[in-house]
């Protein structure tokens, strides 16, 4: 199973996310860098661990701000060896275009940013499917964004993450019922849980339940996941 770090960019800066509450989201404090800067911050996880992905998510522009462009390319041109999973709240061709012919990068098209399946699948038209990541974002019991894209399982790339807003760091554990449903529903698919990793003792339940890949970011920062757990795909 993989084990993908998230960084949360607002701003300019990594930032620790909590419940989806953006509006409150504080300067990631981590044993792994000194500062909240994204380069000290992979730096520092690269020392620890050497991840082979990463999930950037642009919080400016998933909020409808501007997109933080000339950081992710810094931070592609920094790190060639690494891969990025970019979520910039894409929901037009045009917020695509940087980077759906770029190499070392997946776009992530998050369902919370969908306002049709027409739109979903305008953006898929001009993705390679084999770049593509779909997160299926819920609060809680609420779907977010599109609603028929989470009946829509045709239509869904072959790597699924399952997004929890409620459960993002507040350390409650993943959203198994949640996790299933996607299971049921793609049962081909590559399923990537988001949201409540605690502990190691998650990540080993993830892994018996055939979880592709968990994105962590709280118990990581925390130490409640250890390096001896952490097993990136080859």
């Amino acid at each position: 199973m993989e084990i993908i770090p998230v960084i949360d960019l607002q701003g300019g800066i990594v930032v620790h996310a909590r419940r989806g509450d953006r509006a409150r989201y504080q300067p990631l404090v981590t044993p792994f860098a000194a500062r909240p800067d994204p380069i000290a911050v992979i730096d520092g996880l690269l020392a620890f661990q050497p991840f082979s992905t990463f999930y950037i998510a642009d919080l400016d522009a998933i909020a409808g701000g501007a997109a933080q462009h000339a950081v992710i390319n810094t931070l592609l041109a920094r790190y060639p060896q690494a891969r990025f999973w970019i979520d910039g709240g894409f929901a037009q061709r045009h917020h695509v275009a940087p980077y759906a012919a770029r190499s070392g990068l997946d776009v992530v098209l998050g369902s919370e940013s969908q306002i049709s399946l027409a739109a979903y699948n305008d953006l898929c038209a001009v993705l390679s499917p084999s770049h593509t990541v779909l997160s299926l974002d819920r609060r809680g019991a609420t779907l977010l964004g599109c609603a028929e894209l989470f009946a829509a399982s045709q239509l869904w790339p072959a790597r699924i993450i399952h997004m929890n807003l409620e459960r993002v760091g507040a350390g409650e554990g993943p959203d198994w019922h949640g996790l299933e449903q996607l299971r049921v529903a793609a049962p081909a698919a590559a399923l990537y849980a988001a949201g409540g990793v605690r502990d190691d003792a998650d990540l080993a339940l993830l892994a018996g339940r055939g979880i592709a890949g968990v994105l962590v970011a709280t118990a990581l920062h925390d130490g409640r996941v250890t390096c001896a757990q952490l097993t990136p795909a080859a």
